[in-house]
């Protein structure tokens, strides 16, 4: 059984959390991967 690589999207409900979607090549089950990802705020002072 290999898992291969479907989708990425951010979740709906917090922009910090993204899925990550495997499915099995040969029967399509899927597994969703829930990930926090940090957004990185800009400092206004060091971006000069």
């Amino acid at each position: 059984m290999r898992m291969a690589f479907r989708s990425t999207s951010s979740t709906q409900a917090e922009p910090n959390f993204q899925d990550t979607v495997y499915a099995c090549e040969q029967c399509g089950t899927e597994i969703v991967r829930t990930t926090y990802r940090a957004i990185d705020a800009v400092d206004p002072a060091r971006a000069a």
